[in-house]
């Protein structure tokens, strides 16, 4: 799993080797680099500034937090001065100051809920915000590490798309962030499989085999016989009157047809 922790400079550098490989052949190569250059730095700048976003947000959520805190700690203090006036005011039992207190009480209590729920409300969209930032970026980390992890393999038309799709989701989010114990960071899913070896379970199913190309295996097997695992059996008459999402869980699954 070490082999995922990149960093930014090192991912762009793969980017940019990859890039390099799609030159068509007798295309100039000054219009070429220009091209690249505009490709890399466009990707380049919109992680950049996706990251840049999500610290800020996150910055003002603090602020915000801290801002509440005050508030709060401001109330407790009211509170307390109030309660002695109204205990001031108990023992003269002055009517006309009593309820001059009463509406004062009301009118800061009234003040306070709304300042609370005015910020808690922006700090639910800060939140949200965070969120949203945060899972732009990691949906291009998980998709530069696909791209990485896939590149040796010989696709049939779209079995790369379709390998990717199934593997990380629409959006990444079959993947998260794990934290290493030498604070490095690296992607896994549900399973703890990190990119390469998810990619290789997926390939030695009967669905991922027949997204390569004939004659190239998965991770590893021999690219010929199903999956012979802990799943269920089924005859072939039952196994084709499967749907075709059916049948690929059915082979994710170790299922074996007999």
């Amino acid at each position: 799993m070490g082999d995922t922790n990149l960093t930014d400079e090192q991912r762009l550098a793969e980017f940019q080797n990859k890039l390099a490989s799609f030159k068509p052949e007798g295309f100039d190569d000054e219009k070429f680099a220009a091209l690249t250059k505009a490709v890399v730095g466009f990707h380049e700048d919109e992680v950049k500034g996706l990251k840049i976003n999500s610290a800020k947000m996150k910055e003002e959520k603090d602020a915000l937090s801290g801002k509440l805190t005050t508030l709060q700690a401001s109330f407790d203090e009211n509170a307390t001065k109030m309660k002695t006036l109204e205990q001031q005011l108990a023992d003269n039992q002055p009517e006309e100051l009593k309820k001059t207190f009463e509406n004062r009480q009301k009118e800061l209590e009234a003040k306070y809920a709304q300042s609370v729920s005015e910020l808690n409300k922006s700090l639910t969209e800060k939140d949200e915000r965070i969120k949203f930032l945060e899972a732009g970026v990691l949906e291009r980390d998980v998709l530069a590490e696909f791209n990485r992890v896939a590149a040796d393999k010989q696709w049939l038309g779209g079995g790369r798309e379709m390998a990717q799709s199934f593997i990380t989701g629409e959006h990444g989010e079959k993947f998260r962030r794990l934290k290493m114990p030498d604070g490095s960071e690296t992607l896994v899913n549900k399973d703890s499989l990190d990119m390469r070896q998810a990619l290789d379970k997926f390939l030695d199913t009967e669905v991922g085999k027949n997204l390569l190309k004939s004659g190239s295996s998965g991770g590893g097997a021999d690219g010929s016989a199903s999956t012979t695992g802990n799943g269920k059996k089924l005859t072939r008459a039952e196994y084709e009157a499967l749907s075709p999402m059916d049948k690929m869980n059915f082979d994710i699954d170790g299922g074996q047809v007999i």
